[in-house]
């Protein structure tokens, strides 16, 4: 496998694909942007790709209205979609998200039942029905990986961890709103791990996996980890008040273990310090 079809290469996780499978001697064909990938299907890649990865998405983070994202994301997928039609390509990987809510069992497994909120959950598993659907009438391998919760270096705020990281740098009060509520953590770089790991793998019909750390860690915990890394004392506080429940989220990632050979590598420790780090650059 040597040309690779990327989508959403200059998003968080997309920038750090995009630089690995470089380094490893791929060709890497790009689309249009997310929003011009909206629009209507882009013209058909003059050379065949091997492989496509498609990671392009608008997240709530954008502040867009939820209907506008769910919307956009469709189109999306379904541009995409048809621009491959017929094409030849052997094999297609979907980044897709956590859609499990506040777990009814824990580890989370990939038949969980689902509690989709509106917006850019739901339009993110209409693409991958979508996707995998089409690898059925392509009779090509798909993988839709369900993503946990990833961070690293180049995440920006409001995402909790560089939200952590932005008021230790500030010398402002950590500000908490589910301090207790515990989180499935996974390491970008272990996160591109997993989608190279679909490239090869001899995939199953309809592959889906869950991508997380197989472990638990509070908001709190989080906070006073990065606290210690960077040598601040800056408080905590909760600022949640009445509420629901603390919960507690962590996935069940047996299955890409089995299916994909792959295993997270970067502790949340090694991770969260790398991140800190990284933001010491970025200013």
């Amino acid at each position: 496998m040597e040309r690779i079809l990327l989508t959403g290469h200059s998003g968080f996780v997309g920038s750090r694909l995009l630089a690995s499978l470089r380094t490893r001697g791929f060709e890497i064909l790009t689309f249009p942007e997310t929003l011009d990938l909206a629009l209507a299907p882009p013209p058909r890649p003059e050379s065949t790709p091997d492989a496509v990865i498609h990671l392009a998405a608008l997240t709530p983070q954008t502040g867009k209205p939820e209907a506008e994202i769910g919307s956009v994301n469709t189109r999306i997928t379904r541009n995409l979609l048809e621009s491959l039609a017929g094409g030849g390509t052997g094999r297609i990987v979907y980044l897709n998200t956590n859609g499990y809510g506040i777990p009814r069992y824990l580890p989370v497994d990939e038949e969980h039942p689902l509690q989709l909120r509106p917006g850019y959950q739901e339009s993110k598993y209409a693409g991958e029905e979508m996707t995998l659907d089409f690898a059925d009438r392509e009779k090509i391998r798909a993988a839709s990986l369900r993503l946990f919760n990833p961070y690293g270096p180049g995440q920006r705020e409001p995402f909790l961890i560089p939200a952590i990281i932005g008021a230790i740098r500030r010398n402002r009060p950590i500000e908490l709103k589910e301090p207790e509520s515990r989180r499935d953590y996974v390491y970008v770089d272990d996160v591109v791990a997993a989608l190279e790991a679909c490239l090869e793998a001899d995939l199953p019909k309809r592959a889906i996996y869950n991508i997380g750390s197989g472990e638990a860690r509070s908001n709190r915990e989080i906070a006073e980890l990065l606290r210690g890394i960077a040598g601040s004392d800056v408080p905590v506080r909760d600022i949640g008040g009445p509420g629901r429940a603390a919960y507690e989220v962590r996935a069940d990632i047996s299955r890409a273990g089995r299916e994909l050979g792959w295993t997270p590598r970067v502790g949340i420790r090694e991770g969260l310090r790398a991140a800190w780090e990284a933001s010491g650059d970025e200013r």
